[in-house]
């Protein structure tokens, strides 16, 4: 085998090294912002329940009702229900639209960017820190979630139990 023809291979094999581990961080991004994405749906869900709800049987139909909501028709509900202040429901807005670019655009910007490692490096780059802003998100819901299920005056305790379990998984 002549130099060239080594070094090309070698080259080639490097970039190839290259794209998988780009390939690899990016399903890693994405897998840890859709986690997060689900986490809020789930405490959204768990928020618009114990607010809206007066007995533990309908709370848990409530549940079970919300649990089919998509994480817009979630938030849109919140702000109906006036459940947040402007601030948060416009932060949560903000969340839903960003979410679904990257969900329902993604696979356009791998597949046009994987093979070039700036390109796919400013989107793991930009899924890491919408990924941030879900844990700061995430942060608020809980405590509003800890304050829905404590307002209330009759013993919702299977929302607490479900509420208390949501959070202590994300705490460790």
């Amino acid at each position: 085998m002549r130099w060239t023809s080594l070094r090309s291979a070698a080259v080639g094999g490097v970039k190839s090294m290259d794209a998988s581990l780009n390939q690899a961080m990016l399903e890693i991004s994405y897998g840890r912002m859709a986690l997060k994405v689900h986490s809020i749906e789930r405490a959204l869900m768990l928020i618009l329940a114990a607010r809206l709800s007066n007995t533990p049987q309908e709370c848990d139909l409530l549940i079970e009702k919300y649990k089919k909501l998509t994480l817009g028709k979630l938030v849109g509900l919140v702000r109906d229900k006036a459940i947040f202040d402007n601030e948060i429901n416009d932060h949560l807005k903000n969340l839903v639209k960003v979410r679904n670019e990257l969900v329902h655009e993604v696979g356009d910007l791998v597949s046009d960017s994987i093979l070039s490692g700036g390109k796919a490096g400013d989107i793991i780059e930009f899924i890491a820190s919408f990924t941030g802003f879900l844990d700061s998100t995430l942060e608020v819901l809980r405590h509003e979630l800890i304050n829905a299920v404590e307002l209330k005056e009759i013993d919702f305790s299977k929302l607490k139990r479900t509420a208390y379990e949501a959070v202590e998984k994300w705490h460790s």
